[in-house]
């Protein structure tokens, strides 16, 4: 398959900046009919891709240890087609008409990684395991759109290898090697490429030792996901991640998404001792599963010093009593940290989903040296909570919170949240007060 977009070969993820912030989705179709393959076909049900990747429990089961949770994103047509077309020689252009021709969806790209040494565990990275799920419309339109991915670039340095067994429907085995463009270092990846029904998935080992991975692991690996496919596919993940409101327009930034809690156990970061996956335990308040998603609203040429942040947060408890008493012991909880200051409950916040609670408080500058208005919603929808935060670096929009929360429970109620939300004006002028 051609090379996906990632971090790069000694970058680890962003996980220290999730614990500070939250030391406490993403499903949508494009709105227009795509033309091509079957394109006059319903998209099929929601799934949640983001439940569908590799964790590194999996890893584990494949008797590789060590590695954490580094990244994870969501990819539309655009951007998919802009990394098959640096890739391939194509243009933007060609490639996305290419995928949207064929049915595509969306892309749900997700990072492992193990530190090179147990001494610097936030240091460079030595491994990384990416793997990748790909949704069409239709099986018809995932063959076309396998056709496009599995085809490279005649090149030295990539080639395809035969495998010892056909993974899903058909699959594809490639080898590359590549250059570090900063420290000239080379380095190699074992990419196992396979479609399954409507998804196309796959598996990339990146050894930054210059160490080819090894078949049999790529295999292993790719019998993993393939599993997860089929959980997913069978409504057996979690499905908190097909539930979370996205915004879309011309100034949001993704900051990534993923889950930071399956099966009632916190997910090892990127670096984490098994102290430090425990210590997180208590945050999570006995939820069964946690879904994150970060975005950012650009709103100057400031940088991310006047960007607004937007999260969601979704947690699943073993039931409706236990995720109540979450929603009301929330703001009293979340105040308890030095950065945050002046927690107060918005007594006028309608109600909304099963019970709700909204609160306004301040947040002390941090990573950006600016002090934030921080705005949350907190909804209850049976044993869902949703955790719907704004922060600002001027003055704070609370119609634009009920908007984005009123959303929100729409999704918990309807389980699932197939369209992005436009972001509210007020969100990228937020000095105007506010405004919705």
């Amino acid at each position: 398959m051609t090379k996906m977009r990632g971090r790069g070969p000694t970058t680890p993820g962003p996980f220290a900046l999730v614990a500070l912030l939250l030391a406490a989705a993403s499903t949508w179709w494009p709105t227009g009919a795509a033309a091509g393959v079957d394109a006059r076909l319903d998209p099929p049900p929601a799934l949640d891709l983001v439940a569908m990747v590799l964790t590194p429990s999996d890893l584990e089961a494949a008797d590789l240890v060590g590695y954490g949770l580094s990244w994870g994103e969501t990819l539309t047509a655009e951007e998919t087609a802009a990394v098959l077309a640096g890739e391939e020689g194509r243009s933007d252009v060609g490639a996305e008409f290419e995928l949207i021709w064929a049915g595509f969806q969306r892309m749900y790209v997700g990072y492992l990684d193990r530190p090179a040494t147990s001494a610097d565990p936030y240091g460079s990275v030595a491994r990384r395991v990416r793997s990748y799920v790909m949704e069409y419309a239709t099986v018809e339109g995932a063959g076309v759109g396998y056709q496009l991915v599995s085809t490279e670039p005649r090149s030295a340095t990539i080639r395809d290898v035969p495998g010892t067994e056909v993974i899903g429907a058909e699959s594809e085995l490639t080898r590359y090697q590549h250059e570090d463009g900063d420290t000239g270092e080379l380095y190699q990846t074992l990419d196992l490429t396979f479609r399954s029904g409507h998804l196309v998935a796959g598996v990339e080992v990146v050894d930054f030792g210059n160490r080819g991975p090894t078949i049999a692991e790529a295999e292993s690996l790719a019998r993993l996901l393939l599993d997860r496919l089929k959980a997913g596919l069978s409504g057996e993940v979690p499905g908190l991640g097909a539930s979370a409101v996205r915004l879309s327009g011309e100034h949001i930034v993704a900051d990534g998404e993923y889950y930071v809690v399956l099966d009632g156990q916190p997910v090892p970061y990127y670096g984490d001792r098994d102290i430090d996956t425990a210590a997180r335990v208590p945050d999570y308040a006995g939820a069964t599963e946690s879904f994150l998603l970060f975005q950012r609203v650009e709103t100057g040429d400031a940088g991310a010093e006047d960007d607004v942040e937007y999260v969601i947060e979704i947690n699943r408890f073993p039931d409706a009593r236990a995720a109540s008493d979450r929603l009301r012991t929330f703001p009293t909880w979340i105040g308890q940290f030095p950065s945050i200051d002046d927690v107060e409950i918005w007594t006028h916040a309608p109600d909304l989903g099963d019970e709700s609670v909204a609160f306004t408080a301040t947040e002390e500058g941090s990573f950006t040296q600016v002090d934030r208005a921080y705005l949350s919603y907190v909804v209850r929808v049976e044993e869902v909570l949703a955790f719907v935060y704004l922060r600002f670096p001027g003055e704070p929009s609370t119609a634009a919170l009920e908007r984005l929360a009123r959303a929100q429970a729409a999704c918990l109620t309807a389980g699932a949240c197939p369209d992005s939300v436009p972001a509210p004006p007020s969100l990228t002028h937020p000095n105007v007060g506010g405004g919705p």
